[in-house]
């Protein structure tokens, strides 16, 4: 590793401690070194069900000879101890009542749990060419977990093993997640609206201010069961060395190895070829239903309580194989009393990408798939700006007569039709995008929202919306991180 690296982790671990300030189990030493440390780019996702969850990080050998894969299943029933590829293993205990993880002794605790999976070899395409990224991606899930519960774990194989983190489990009866918009790290706000501690010093600004948002996040929903990414979580696909150090920086958040984190695939993602899809252990994800020719990045699902969220990969831009996987995954969770979409690009935003040709494609097509499906909610990114649509139905506004405005301006509908569609402004602050000047009187400044817009909000701030769900309500309200105390948007579903 290059001095110049070395420096410039540091700054970004001292930037990290000052900014996150210390969490249990966890110092600042042990931010994820990308590929040069046992254990990196250590995540969690959410598991098929509250009482799952999936890890994933990365392993790199410096003779990459010695490695050889073979399925799990036949390294456990035929006892292959010489097998040259160490099984990536997870443990977890779960913790009294207070218990210091610290204390904890995975190897004599009698309630251990060692859970199994695969290291996959990673691939990157760059010129045309695909070839070995020289690491591998370790990925295993875990399950059993109680609700309501602190564990401790440990990532590793044999003897060579992470640091202790811990992760708390949630009620799945009535729960509360977040969701963020284009962290895109490694991209800038241009122009006016560009910070000057930005200004030529792009990735570690974005990095610090990453950290700052998940920080305040955690401080403002302790009780997160997890966060949803709306794609674009890097910026630069143009080669692997461009994008390590942005995956280094999008998972140096201290709190991201205790709380899972479900992504989509969004455009800035995409490239690579299957590069993407090496860094995260995503649930159900489909082979053939929303994949690209790399097949590995296709849509998922995950159920979580009473809620069934369906993340698709809006790279692939046809509507029929949505469809079809979104039809699949609702009769596999026929209970499920929510429908919430996940995807990258905005179907119902007013900022830079309202009339690309690609959009005003998807904004048609599905939409219509919905409808079909009487999906609840619609959460996106891609527009760098907030929108919350009324509700739609066909693409047209309906329902309004239901809607009630109280009187700190939070909104509520009881049992409305169609679906409401959000789109989230940047969890970074790496890039903003102001209202589409179509909407704006070029003479009078005069602004004329399209149709479909309910409300609109760009203070080139860092957002996030926090969204409880209950048994019959699905509420949404949407923070500038520099404000927690006035909502930017507070709106919600009864059924």
């Amino acid at each position: 590793m290059s001095n110049r690296r070395r420096r410039l982790l540091s700054v970004l671990a001292v930037c990290a401690t000052i900014l996150l300030g210390s969490t249990a189990g966890i110092a600042a030493a042990d931010v994820p070194d990308a590929v040069y440390s046992p254990n990196s780019w250590l995540n969690i996702t959410p598991g098929s069900s509250a009482s799952q969850l999936s890890f994933s990080w990365a392993t790199k050998n410096v003779d990459l000879t010695a490695f050889a894969y073979a399925p799990i299943d036949d390294i456990l029933s035929n006892g292959l101890a010489t097998y040259s590829l160490p099984v990536p293993e997870v443990q977890v205990v779960k913790l009294s009542q207070n218990q210091d993880p610290s204390t904890v002794n995975f190897d004599q605790d009698p309630t251990t749990k060692t859970f199994y999976g695969i290291a996959l070899e990673s691939y990157v395409t760059q010129s045309g060419t695909t070839t070995a990224a020289g690491w591998y991606q370790n990925k295993v899930t875990v399950s059993g977990l109680h609700d309501l519960s602190a564990y401790a774990y440990r990532v590793g194989y044999g003897t060579t093993w992470s640091s202790v983190y811990t992760f708390q489990t949630r009620d799945p009866r009535s729960f509360t997640f977040v969701s963020v918009g284009d962290p895109q790290l490694g991209a800038n706000t241009s122009g006016a609206h560009e910070p000057p501690a930005q200004v030529g010093n792009v990735l570690p600004y974005d990095t610090t201010s990453w950290q700052a948002s998940v920080a305040t996040i955690a401080q403002a929903a302790p009780d997160a069961s997890f966060i949803i990414s709306l794609g674009d979580q890097i910026e630069n696909t143009s080669s692997q060395s461009a994008v390590d150090p942005q995956y280094d920086a999008y998972f140096s958040p201290l709190q991201l190895l205790g709380i899972p984190v479900a992504t989509v695939d969004g455009n800035h993602d995409y490239g690579l070829g299957q590069y993407y899809a090496y860094h995260y252990n995503l649930p159900n994800q489909s082979q053939q239903y929303g994949a690209t020719q790399f097949a590995n990045d296709g849509d998922y699902w995950f159920r979580y309580g009473d809620v069934l969220f369906l993340m698709l990969n809006s790279n692939t831009i046809s509507a029929a194989t949505h469809d079809v996987f979104i039809h699949h995954a609702i009769a596999s969770n026929p209970l499920a009393r929510w429908r919430v979409v996940c995807f990258h690009h905005s179907l119902f935003s007013a900022a830079d990408h309202t009339f690309d040709n690609d959009i005003l494609f998807r904004r048609g097509a599905y939409s219509a798939i919905f409808d079909k499906h009487h999906i609840d909610v619609v959460l996106s990114g891609h527009d760098h700006s907030f929108t919350r649509s009324f509700q739609l139905l066909g693409g047209v506004p309906v329902s309004q007569d239901k809607m009630r405005v109280a009187k700190d301006g939070s909104v509520s509908v009881k049992d409305p039709a169609g679906t409401l569609y959000m789109t989230l402004d940047s969890g970074s602050g790496s890039k903003y995008y102001d209202l589409n000047s179509s909407y704006i009187n070029p003479t009078t400044g005069a602004i004329t929202y399209p149709v479909f817009v309910a409300n609109f909000w760009q203070q080139y701030v860092p957002t996030f919306s926090r969204v409880t769900i209950d048994h019959d309500r699905f509420s949404i309200v949407t923070y500038a991180i520099n404000n927690l105390k006035q909502p930017i948007d507070s709106y919600t579903i009864v059924k």
